[in-house]
């Protein structure tokens, strides 16, 4: 019916009553339709949060189809609001599962949610391949619902590729669909897309009636997405017939709405609880390894116990012990130093400092942090021509190089992977000038590099030449695994920052845009325009000169 405002007060009142009766699948299943409802309403950061405490309870249960349709849910999410990095996994996880399973009902739910993403990656192919698999399944299985939604879909992409006539027709067949099975929230988006085709063809007063009739539902149902694309179609057509000023009320309005869901707070509460839920899995995979190590050895200690106890009158055994302990001593005391020492170097300090006083390190989020990646671009050529060793040994002195570098700067270093070299600047104490010191550090890196090349050139050497990447962004930074302890971070923004390096060129320093925003009046920089990265779509990217 439309009514979320009513109905997340209903599932609230379920997760009450759920609780009290222990039914922990009831839990879930009514966190679940609560996230849904908060995504109508465009609420995304307490849907998100539903949706995950819903899959935390049934991944404990082992409800595996249930988790698989919270998984859709999430990648929904995800891709409502153009995370579609973000939104693949949890797509293909699940179509997986359904597939496997042969659950023909989330696999229909799965093929709608699938042609959203590749609408939004302009995949018209891949988009238009899974509605039609969404539309025969929804009518084999005399899903109504389903087959409103992929004949909407459908619409548009004919719409998209130029065929009006045919998406028209498929837009009123799927109007009359959801008008029959009374989804209020459908028919409202059905008669914003055909207001919208209908603006397409310069049909403006028709367009009006459709957008007004839409806001009017919205506005009852409470769906800000809806009122919001509402206002925007609104303000476009007012705009074309030159009502201005109304143009300009409209488009206020709409602005009003977006951000209301589409802030930069939103956007980074999202980051943060999809981080979050994805390190507390590995920080509890962990938990449980070492739980069951920990058994095991309190059994050797109560064993070791019982035949310490067998010896109770056996002092001369205690003595023995005893001088043993403090020949011992002072070689301990240099053990632990190098052992503190050695902590040191792979784990930031306030994080080392942490894991010894309890035994483990929990995850911290980081609103602002700049990542740094590099990369080798010749380096596939070098190891043709250099021994592993000689190979081995120009990657250290380079990497070296580098670390000296970041410690002059303030940057922590995370990780290497071969022949690319990543660290990051506002951890693990979080400060406000990390994007200044990353880039920095990115133009110490380059220009060393270069010094380098010119050497090796002038001696006729093989040399390397360097790619560099720069996103600021928020992240998620903690310890993974209970064996080997690696500081690591997570979050889209370290993807960003992978694309920002690969999207560049050799010799050049890449950033972002939102990068930019913040060193601007620090460095000169050359706008490249809007540039495609993978999977990333397009982004603002800037070459830093000096």
């Amino acid at each position: 019916m439309g009514r979320f405002d009513a109905s997340i007060s209903k599932f609230f009142r379920a997760i009450e009553f759920a609780k009290a009766s222990g039914n922990s699948k009831q839990v879930a299943a009514s966190h679940t339709n609560l996230g849904i409802s908060y995504v109508n309403k465009g609420q995304f950061p307490k849907g998100l949060e539903s949706s995950l405490e819903a899959l935390r309870i049934y991944e404990k249960l082992g409800e595996l189809a249930d988790a698989a349709g919270c998984r859709l849910n999430i990648g929904i999410l995800h891709s409502q609001m153009g995370s579609y990095d973000e939104a693949l996994p949890y797509f293909t996880s699940s179509m997986k599962h359904f597939e496997k399973t042969g659950n023909k009902y989330g696999l229909n739910f799965a093929y709608n949610s699938i042609w959203q993403l590749y609408t939004g990656l302009k995949n018209a192919e891949l988009a238009m391949y899974y509605d039609f698999l969404a539309l025969d399944l929804s009518r084999e299985l005399g899903n109504e619902y389903g087959e409103a939604n992929a004949l909407n879909n459908l619409a548009y992409n004919y719409e998209q590729l130029g065929q009006p006539d045919r998406a028209m027709q498929f837009y009123y067949d799927a109007l009359e669909l959801n008008r029959k099975i009374d989804d209020q929230d459908g028919v409202a988006i059905l008669l914003t897309n055909i207001g919208s085709l209908f603006a397409k063809q310069k049909k403006y007063k028709q367009a009006e009636q459709y957008f007004m009739e839409s806001l009017g539902i919205s506005k009852e149902t409470g769906s800000y997405v809806n009122i919001g694309d509402v206002y925007r179609n609104l303000a476009s057509n007012d705009s074309a017939q030159g009502n201005y000023s109304l143009a300009f009320a409209h488009y206020k309005d709409y602005i009003a709405a977006r951000d209301s869901m589409f802030s930069e707070e939103n956007t980074r509460q999202l980051t943060e609880l999809s981080m979050q839920y994805d390190f507390d899995k590995k920080e509890a995979a962990a938990q449980a390894e070492q739980d069951k190590k920990d058994a095991i050895a309190q059994e050797e200690l109560e064993r070791q116990m019982l035949v310490r106890n067998g010896f109770a009158g056996g002092f001369v055994i205690v003595l023995a012990f005893a001088g043993v302990f403090f020949f011992q001593r002072n070689r301990f005391k240099q053990g632990k130093k190098l052992s503190d020492e050695l902590l040191l170097n792979i784990l930031p300090e306030e994080t080392a400092a942490e894991l010894k006083a309890t035994g483990k390190a929990a995850a911290k989020s980081y609103s602002e942090v700049t990542v740094l990646f590099t990369d080798f671009k010749n380096f596939t050529t070098m190891s043709e021509h250099l021994s592993a060793q000689e190979l081995v040994e120009e990657i250290n002195y380079c990497y070296s190089a580098f670390d000296r570098i970041i410690g002059q700067f303030g940057i922590e270093k995370i990780k290497t992977i071969g022949d690319s070299y990543m660290c990051a600047g506002g951890l693990p104490s979080a400060n406000k000038t990390n994007a200044l010191d990353a880039v920095h550090t990115a133009l110490a890196f380059r220009n060393f590099i270069n010094e380098e090349k010119t050497k090796r050139e002038a001696a006729g050497k093989l040399f390397f030449e360097i790619r560099i990447g720069c996103h600021t962004g928020p992240v998620v930074a903690g310890i993974v695994g209970i064996k080997k302890y690696a500081y690591d971070i997570w979050g889209d923004t370290v993807n960003t920052a992978s694309r920002m390096e690969s999207s560049g060129e050799p010799g050049k320093v890449n950033i972002s845009g939102s990068t930019h925003e913040i060193v601007k009046d620090n460095f000169t920089c050359t706008y490249r325009g809007k540039v495609a990265a993978k999977n990333k779509g397009e982004i603002d990217m800037y070459f830093v000169e000096a």
